[in-house]
């Protein structure tokens, strides 16, 4: 094992072009064998000091280099220690002295590994983990103050384990027993905790399986993570899993991570008068205001509650017949099997299309207020590339990267391959609907600049990094990998 040499990497500033971007850094001569290209490329930052480094996958060849907090290079590192098995990166964590801790397990998530790069001593050990989860599954993870953190659902329980890591193998097992808590279905059933979080899959859905997207509120949602009936939220010190199964109430678990204390809760829905079988509903919550949507053969409904106290801050609703008037956008309908885009201006085209699916509501703060995504995906024989997570299709890898370890990266690859039915419209704090042209958000201009720059898809990845969002990419022809930073 051996500290590379940095003196090679090319420094590029520009400034802000139109697309808000601007060059961080082209690194050259990152594989010494000519065909060499990285199979993966993880991005590990450092939310106390705004540091990060990048790590390049290649089978076992892994090729670090450490940013400071101005995205300059000041160290590298390089090594042939990574085991093939471990094939799926989970999470990260960073210790003390500039270490960088990335979690690996195997496809079925038995085994466990970490590979710790340290930047001070020179070094990159790999380890293999004393971490047995056989009769659990993973839930997420969760960085928090830099450290890292599982948690896990023990098969048929209502039991929520979650692991705190104390350095690159070493953990504590927190037990935290809802067992006394109820839990209810779609069909009013009492549950335990493990049902509403697994799903079906597998041939024949013999299967179960959790994989729940987590929710970067900072970040654009797409409306295929929004129409799941679970989402996973981290707000500072706790976590909150919501369960929109049930058609009358949306359900919560919280697991402060301060303390290891959790609870549960429920907030009913609107429109109750409303027979169940004429209508669909979800929820998405943003900064303690829980958004709903219901979309019933006639009417379209959006409220807002505290989510703390379950008070109704505002509602809007249209039926069939009027034109939706809390909108800034047309009705937009995009993907499809022919990647097709239409618009349509009838409130009833839009329920009557939404009702064979999946609806869904988001929420993004730009400009001091909220822009408001709502609609629904639909399902089609012709086309399953329309059914996501939820609704059985596994979601959890891009490449050997996990919706664990990077949700920006997933909420972007999400986000600009959204095949949905969408509508938008711009709000103030109190949910009142304001009148205003739509922008471009950070997403959009990252996916037009990828277009029009052609980037490759070759080691590609995108995290965030305070107000910034950061783009990198593997220039096969000049052998190169260029970071862009895009404001948010």
């Amino acid at each position: 094992m051996a500290k590379a040499i940095v003196s090679f990497l090319i420094l590029f500033f520009y400034f802000t072009n139109s697309f808000g971007q601007t060059k961080i850094v082209s690194l050259s001569n990152i594989y010494t064998k000519k065909f060499f290209y990285p199979d993966e490329t993880i991005a590990l930052t450092n939310s106390a000091n705004k540091q990060f480094a990048i790590c390049f996958f290649r089978g076992k060849y892994i090729n670090s280099y450490l940013f400071n907090e101005k995205n300059q290079v000041v160290d590298s590192l390089n090594s042939e220690n990574k085991q093939r098995e471990y094939k799926q990166i989970f999470g990260k964590t960073i210790l003390a002295n500039n270490e960088y801790v990335v979690f690996l397990s195997n496809k079925n998530r038995y085994k466990f590994a970490s590979l710790n790069f340290s930047y001070s001593k020179g070094t990159i050990e790999f380890t293999e983990l004393n971490l047995d989860l056989k009769n659990e599954k993973i839930i997420q993870t969760v960085d928090y103050n830099n450290t890292f953190h599982v948690l896990t659902v023990e098969r048929k329980t209502s039991i929520v384990n979650v692991y705190k890591f104390e350095n690159a193998e070493n953990y504590i097992k927190i037990p935290i027993d809802f067992s006394d808590k109820s839990f209810v279905d779609s069909e009013d059933k009492q549950v335990t905790l493990y049902d509403l979080l697994t799903i079906n899959s597998g041939i024949y859905g013999l299967g179960r399986s959790v994989d729940i997207a987590k929710i970067e509120v900072e970040n654009p949602t797409s409306l295929e993570v929004a129409c799941n009936p679970t989402k996973f939220y981290h707000d500072s010190d706790k976590v909150i899993i919501s369960f929109d199964q049930n058609i009358s109430f949306t359900q919560f678990v919280e697991i402060n991570l301060h303390d290891y204390l959790g609870k549960i809760k429920q907030i009913e829905k609107p429109l109750s008068s409303l027979d169940n079988k004429e209508k669909d509903n979800n929820s998405f919550l943003h900064k303690d205001i829980l958004y709903h949507i219901t979309a019933g053969k006639r009417l379209l409904h959006l409220s807002a509650k505290d989510y703390n106290t379950g008070a109704i801050i505002q509602s809007h609703g249209a039926n069939e017949h009027e034109e939706i008037g809390f909108k800034n956008s047309t009705i937009v309908q995009t993907g499809g099997t022919f990647d097709n885009y239409r618009e349509f201006q009838q409130t009833s085209t839009l329920l009557r299309k939404i009702r064979r699916g999946k609806v869904g509501i988001t929420v993004h703060e730009e400009d001091h207020q909220n822009r408001i995504t709502f609609g629904g995906i639909i399902e089609t024989k012709s086309n399953p590339s329309f059914v996501f997570p939820a609704f059985g299709i596994p979601i959890a890898t891009i490449g050997a990267a996990t919706i664990f370890i990077n949700p920006s990266f997933f909420a972007f690859e999400s986000y600009t391959n959204t095949k949905a039915l969408t509508v938008e419209g711009l709000f103030d704090k109190d949910f009142q609907h304001k009148e205003g042209k739509l922008q471009e958000n950070v997403f959009d201009r990252i996916n037009k600049f990828e277009e029009d720059e052609r980037i490759s898809g070759v080691g590609r990845t995108l995290f965030s990094k305070g107000d910034e969002i950061i783009l990198g990419s593997f220039n096969t022809f000049t052998r190169s990998f260029t970071l862009w930073s895009f404001t948010r």
